[in-house]
């Protein structure tokens, strides 16, 4: 049971980043040909950001659920499933996209499957998605 309160205060801190802030990027001011040397990793947008924060809190309450001894829902259940497959794709399309964070810090999507593969494992929450997590980062 010690495994509990550890997987929710980790997944609630992968979770509170995924809605970011409400401040808009700063215009560029550089000439055009600096700009474009300069660019970094894009910032996944909001509807992916969204949909990361959604699936990170169907994995906190399904490991809520088994790691307190009970049968998560069957939606629960395909939530989480589904929610594999769609971080997985989030991930392929940009591995290096950022899921940015409430401390206006923030992690790459191969980072972010690395970190929920490591929270689902702990305590032997959904250890096949883990799996299928671990696969997916090592083929990117």
């Amino acid at each position: 049971m010690r495994a509990l309160p550890a997987i929710v205060v980790a997944l609630t801190a992968l979770a509170a980043g995924c809605g970011g802030g409400d401040e808009e990027p700063a215009a560029a001011t550089a000439p055009a040909e600096t700009v474009a040397t300069t660019v970094g990793p894009r910032v996944l947008d909001a509807l992916d950001t969204v949909r990361v924060a959604e699936i990170n809190l169907a994995f906190a309450e399904y490991c809520v659920a088994v790691l307190g001894g009970e049968l998560p829902s069957p939606e629960l259940q395909d939530q989480v499933v589904l929610g594999v497959d769609e971080l997985i794709a989030v991930a392929r399309r940009d591995p290096d996209a950022i899921v940015e964070v409430g401390d206006g810090g923030g992690v790459t999507m191969r980072q972010y499957l690395g970190d929920a593969a490591s929270i689902l494992d702990n305590g032997d929450c959904a250890s096949d998605q883990a799996r299928q997590l671990d696969r997916a980062l090592d083929s990117l």
